[in-house]
């Protein structure tokens, strides 16, 4: 006998409220064991692994929360049991809610991004350029004076309060803490706010811990806001709202915005409201307005194609002001924008450039070069922690900036990238002398099947037809590669847009195309997943649920790093997941083995990461989805059960 609504519900209620007090215990354990963790404590001693269980086990609750809540009902579109369905939308929140304030005053696990958000709010709360400084300068103030490059009283003057704030109680521990101190910040002006914001209440606290929670509780409401926008963007397309636990309890999110205290919450959040505007704009979807609440003038303004696209630009410009990224989203706004308004659009695009060049402008060509290479720039100002004197440096270098080395060399956790640019990667000045050295032009890296010889012309051919160092070459032609396949699939989502002019297509295509960007990136860090965990709701293959989970393997590379060492002569490459089971038994005492890399494979240390990882990672599920998107185009007839 089929059940009841309100029976389906109590269920549910019951699934939700176990695995809610599950993750609640596990979080309450990894703020625990967070202590542990400090940059002061000892590396190896640091609980990485159980930190790592713990999260893979609130990763299981989530999907199991997620199956319950979203999968098993994911054509039940009704608002039957209302009341009911409101005491499950009341405990996905608080459970979220709880979930993030436990993690709030835990120790940051294997970051220390939120050092510099801190001190670039110090910064800015003295009215002063977080892009015009590096922390080597404040830093070395005292011991080598002030460079002869800043030959402006501002400028030394600012130096100077810089150097005393830098030691000041509550605040030397966090400058200690800034990393990759050589480089200005690479973080865009929209951030500099709320990190001021933060900084400000850091201060007024009085102390370190003061200064960490109160930046990680700025970012956690932009987090808790995000949220709130998603249920109302449920609520507007008549879709349960009780679909937010895909976001508000993903594990991932919780790592890295309630432990690990990221700024991509802030841009995150700006991303949404403006998708969220776009649908409200664009789309007429029947909803009662409640002009006795307030809604009426809100309504009417972003039901106005032509004022919700101007609103709509000027956020995702702070989005892009807060991080890049959300500017991928700029061909698919433009489509729609021009498909309902024509030449009118041209106004919010206008809007979009403007307020997003003042955004960036603050943070371009602020470094100075005398020479024409980032890396001898970065050179000069290290060279100030020797004996070096700041007179003997030119005049006119500054600190290089923190985002141009970002975008030039960055790479880290990559798979399609890693790939790409391993097979292209030139060993030694020329392949004759590496096999004359080595006695082999064979790569120690096991997925590389290009020659030597070959991928040393084929870096000479780059160079000479773009004019770069043979050095970048790899890395040039594997980003342009990588540009132009994303922008094939950014074609496509634009294609399926026209095509199916429905909101939930929309919603779709940007998780697609966020999601794409990422696999396609050199840097994936586990952080920058969280860019699509808002629309992962709407996307059709639940494969992508898994991503999330996946991808903390990338905190096993530190664990990798304080482990082992690399030894790039050991034989051999085990298959299969045993290598790790192995791993954790040698760890652990109970077998010992006597390769000298990890497991018989060729490397250890952070190089069995880089080489192994990944694609463990990332080979299964781009193979599953391969399948399913095959399975998909298959005829009906063909397809393997019910077609739902």
């Amino acid at each position: 006998m089929p059940q009841s609504p309100q029976s389906i519900d109590q269920s549910r209620r019951w699934h939700l409220l176990f695995f809610g007090v599950l993750m609640l215990l596990v979080y309450s354990a990894i703020s625990w064991l967070s202590f542990d963790c400090q940059q002061s404590d000892p590396e190896k001693e640091r609980p990485l692994l159980w930190v790592l269980a713990l999260f893979t086990i609130a990763g299981v609750g989530y999907l199991f929360a997620c199956r319950q809540m979203i999968w098993k009902h994911a054509t039940d579109r009704s608002s039957t049991a209302g009341a009911s369905r409101a005491g499950l939308l009341t405990m996905v929140v608080g459970f979220g809610v709880l979930f993030r304030l436990v993690l709030l005053f835990s120790v940051p696990i294997q970051e220390v991004d939120l050092y510099r958000y801190l001190w670039d709010g110090i910064v800015v709360s003295q009215g002063i350029s977080p892009y015009e400084y590096s922390p080597t300068e404040v830093e070395l103030v005292p011991s080598k004076g002030i460079p002869n490059y800043r030959t402006k009283l501002t400028e030394r003057e600012d130096l100077e309060r810089l150097s005393r704030l830098a030691t000041a109680p509550g605040i030397e521990k966090t400058f200690k803490g800034v990393h990759f101190e050589d480089y200005t910040t690479p973080y865009p002006l929209t951030n500099q706010i709320p990190f001021a914001i933060a900084a400000t209440i850091g201060k007024f606290i009085g102390s370190y811990w003061g200064m960490l929670f109160a930046m990680k509780g700025v970012l956690i409401v932009f987090d808790l806001a995000t949220a709130f926008l998603l249920v109302l963007l449920l609520k507007r397309l008549s879709l349960p709202s009780v679909w937010v636990v895909a976001y508000l309890w993903c594990p991932l999110l919780l790592k890295e915005i309630a432990n690990s205290g990221h700024l991509d919450s802030i841009a995150v959040f700006f991303n949404v409201a403006a998708v969220y505007v776009m649908v409200v704009s664009y789309w007429r979807i029947a909803r009662p307005v409640d002009v006795t609440a307030g809604e009426g003038g809100v309504e009417v303004l972003l039901t106005s194609s032509f004022l919700g696209s101007c609103l709509a630009a000027v956020l995702l410009a702070l989005g892009v002001g807060a991080k890049l990224f959300p500017i991928i989203l700029g061909p698919i706004w433009a489509l729609l924008m021009f498909k309902r308004m024509r030449l009118a659009a041209v106004v919010p695009l206008i809007i979009f450039w403007v307020v997003t060049a003042a955004l960036l402008w603050p943070m371009i060509g602020k470094t100075k070069y005398v020479h024409d290479s980032v890396e001898h720039a970065k050179s000069l100002v290290a060279d100030f922690r020797d004996d070096h004197d700041f007179e003997k440096q030119p005049l006119n270098v500054g600190p290089p900036a923190g985002i141009e080395a970002f975008v030039s060399r960055w790479e880290m956790n990559d798979f399609i990238f890693m790939v790409i640019i391993e097979n292209l990667k030139p060993y030694g000045s020329s392949a004759q002398q590496y096999a004359q050295e080595n006695e082999s032009t064979a790569s120690k890296v096991w997925f590389v099947k290009t020659s030597n010889q070959w991928r040393h012309r084929f870096a000479d051919w780059y160079c000479e037809l773009t004019g770069g160092p043979k050095a970048s070459a790899p890395f040039s032609f594997t980003r342009r590669l990588t540009l132009v396949i994303f922008t094939l699939i950014v074609a496509w989502t634009c294609v399926r847009l026209w095509r199916q002019d429905d909101p939930l297509v929309l919603l779709e295509m940007v998780f697609l195309t966020i999601a794409w960007f990422w696999l396609l990136a050199p840097t994936q860090n586990p952080w920058y997943w969280t860019w699509a965990l808002p629309w992962l709701v709407f996307c059709r293959s639940r494969i992508w649920y898994g991503v999330a989970i996946v991808t903390m393997a990338y905190y096993l590379r530190f664990y990798f790093e304080y482990h082992g060492v690399f030894d790039p002569n050991a034989p051999g490459l085990l298959w299969g997941m045993a290598f790790y089971l192995q791993f954790l038994l040698q760890h652990y005492g109970v077998v010992t083995l006597n390769g000298p890399g990890l497991v018989g494979t060729p490397y250890a240390g952070t190089a069995f990461f880089d080489f192994i990882f990944p694609v463990l990672e990332f080979a299964p599920i781009l193979l599953a989805l391969l399948v399913g998107c095959g399975v998909r185009f298959l005829p009906r007839s063909r397809r393997m059960g019910p077609v739902k």
